[in-house]
């Protein structure tokens, strides 16, 4: 288990949507 800290670093998130985002992908992974 473990969060990709490098695959969102490769692409910069702002916001609260990308928050979300992050979220649904660390699930799905």
């Amino acid at each position: 288990g473990g969060w990709r800290v490098r695959e969102v670093a490769d692409s910069p998130i702002t916001g609260g949507d990308g928050n979300v985002e992050f979220l649904l992908w660390a699930q799905k992974a």
